[in-house]
């Protein structure tokens, strides 16, 4: 039997891009498709393309992505893959989800642990 496989990216529903400063932590909701087919459905399954983040599916059908922004100016990103069930049998929506990382304008010690934090101002306020 000759079986040829030709791998293929499924089409991206929706990319959610999140700002983070450099180098620390972020925890964030991705909203959830308001379909028929995802809603109370607790057998929907996640699968995620990279490791450098952590998803999880909380308890009210909530994808928690979590993880530690990289250095500087530099972005990371993960594919969410939302399946029918545990056995992946149907593709229900594929989400990108791009964590880009801005760099550092002063550092805050916060109870002995430094905390990195950003300073953003709006381009229709800057002069």
């Amino acid at each position: 039997m000759d079986i040829q496989i030709i791998p293929t990216m499924a089409p991206i529903d929706r990319t959610i891009v999140h700002f983070e400063p450099e180098s620390s932590r972020f925890l964030f909701r991705v909203p959830t498709k308001p379909s028929t087919t995802f809603q109370s459905n607790l057998d929907t399954h996640i699968a995620y393309s990279d490791s450098a983040m952590k998803v999880d599916l909380s308890q009210n059908d909530e994808v928690i992505v979590k993880g530690t922004a990289p250095q500087g100016m530099f972005s990371m990103g993960t594919t969410l893959f939302t399946y029918n069930n545990k056995y992946c049998e149907k593709l229900l929506s594929t989400t990108r989800v791009e964590v880009m990382s801005r760099t550092v304008v002063y550092c805050k010690t916060i109870l002995g642990e430094e905390a990195r934090l950003n300073l953003t101002i709006p381009a229709r306020n800057a002069r």
